[in-house]
């Protein structure tokens, strides 16, 4: 039996976004789940809680250092390095993927204020004082050392990871699956019913939204009532799709949704620079994720599935059902025609 292993990919992300993408599809090609502070909590949780959650629930974490410190919080610590000591802390392993010229790095990727600049070099020094790193100048470089580095880590510091459904043996894990594929049918068949009144998918019939059609999109909590997007369904399930390039929880989609859109939104308010600051608190509200959610399912982008771990978010044995989706063959092919690179 050949766990696959949740992995957390930790980084500044604005001057990171093709490294991040070189490291994610390293993680896919290994069999792997990627993550990267994208759970969403049930109850009013705070958003360092969410991040707190999924990393310990990850059996892996990768740590990726440019030339940017990245936003602080209250204390003047990067939620990276946040994220980095809360790893730590958890005894979660921690692969370090530092660049390895920073003089070399163009002026627009790197920190410029000298405050921020002392702050990266001092958890620069911190990582290589307690960590054995390795670095990188290219994304196609890093991805290489990160495929080596998952390998090895696996190798001499096994984790539980993640197995397949039917590998469980007790009643009680019975049960729960029983519970989730009675979950299963009663999503399937409101997603019939749903599909009944409303008809084919717009490519077909032209009766539901989607394409070009906008959406307006509201967040929470009250200190970001104001804050709306209005984007289309082709960009929307862009970013969303991304995601999805592996089997994921509806909760993870949900905060990596919250968290792309949050930043879009901020680039709109009067200070757009404070409130791209407090943009990773903002969450979208829970019926407009549910509209999306249906929408794609209704245009058969996506297709609901039952997710099963084996440790609960402590490590410790625990069989949990998570409720999922995952792309459909329909779904890949529309998001790899939107993604693809036209003609200029």
């Amino acid at each position: 039996m050949n766990p696959r292993h949740q992995i957390f990919i930790s980084s500044t992300f604005r001057d990171l976004r093709k490294e991040r993408q070189a490291v994610l599809d390293a993680i896919l090609q290994l069999g792997h789940f990627p993550s990267g502070m994208e759970v969403f909590p049930a109850a009013d949780a705070t958003p360092w809680n969410v991040i707190e959650t999924i990393i310990a629930e990850s059996d892996y974490y990768i740590l990726i250092i440019g030339g940017v410190y990245g936003s602080t919080d209250e204390k003047g610590i990067s939620y990276t390095e946040r994220e980095h000591d809360f790893a730590v802390s958890k005894g979660i392993p921690v692969l370090v993927f530092l660049h390895g010229d920073p003089s070399k790095i163009p002026v627009g990727m790197s920190e410029i204020d000298p405050i921020a600049q002392k702050r990266l070099s001092d958890f620069r020094n911190k990582v290589e004082d307690t960590h054995h790193c390795k670095y990188w100048s290219t994304p196609e470089e890093l991805k290489s050392q990160v495929v080596v580095g998952i390998v090895h880590a696996i190798r001499v510091t096994p984790r539980t990871g993640w197995i397949r459904g039917n590998t469980g043996d007790s009643a009680e894990t019975l049960k729960k699956l029983t519970d989730s594929l009675e979950e299963n049918s009663t999503l399937k068949l409101e997603l019939k019913v749903l599909r009944d009144s409303l008809g084919t998918r717009s490519e077909v019939g032209g009766q539901l939204a989607s394409g070009s059609d906008i959406i307006e999109l509201h967040f929470i909590p009250e200190d970001f009532k104001e804050w709306t997007i209005v984007i289309s369904w082709d960009e929307l399930f862009k970013k969303a799709g991304a995601y999805m390039l592996s089997d994921i929880p509806e909760n993870e989609i949900l905060f990596f949704l919250s968290r792309e859109l949050s930043v879009i939104a901020a680039s709109s308010q009067p200070n757009p620079e404070q409130a791209n600051k407090i943009a990773l608190n903002a969450k979208l509200e829970k019926d407009d994720f549910d509209k999306i959610i249906y929408q794609f399912l209704a245009l058969e982008y996506l297709e609901p599935i039952t997710i099963v771990k084996q440790t609960d978010l402590f490590g410790k044995p625990r069989t949990q059902h998570i409720r999922g989706f995952r792309l459909t063959k329909y779904g890949s092919t529309k998001l790899g025609k939107l993604l693809a690179i036209k003609k200029s």
